[in-house]
């Protein structure tokens, strides 16, 4: 795995393209997120798809990050404004968006299989 990997990764996400998103998934891909906890590849579409439509303004900024063999480890700052409501899947509750941005410290860890595909994805952020 190399830094183009990483690179494709954050672009897809940057960019707000789930389908692109998904291509860079293997099919038996799993997802750790804060908010949604653990989740398949069909699933994460639902993930992303509500991040994007609640911070339509999401973005990570890459700090840095080290690759070793199949794994790469980022930190980054997420910058998020809240622009649109908010869906608990767990609570089933829908929040008034505040319109108040977030720049907050970000972590990843990126597992890939011998295919360059993400396995295994564990995303962190405050």
């Amino acid at each position: 795995v190399t830094e183009k990997e990483l690179n494709n990764w954050l672009d897809a996400c940057n960019s707000h393209d789930v389908n692109r998103i998904l291509k860079l998934l293997a099919s038996d891909a799993v997802v750790h997120e804060p908010k949604s906890n653990t989740a398949k590849k069909l699933q994460t579409q639902t993930i992303f798809n509500r991040l994007f439509h609640t911070y339509p303004c999401f973005q990570f900024k890459n700090e840095g990050f080290v690759i070793q063999c199949n794994e790469v480890a980022s930190w980054k700052t997420v910058i998020k404004t809240m622009i649109n409501p908010p869906y608990n899947p767990t609570t089933g509750n829908i929040n008034q968006p505040t319109g108040r941005t977030f720049i907050i410290p970000g972590a990843m860890r990126l597992v890939y299989n011998d295919k360059k595909l993400i396995k295994n994805a564990r995303i962190y952020w405050d």
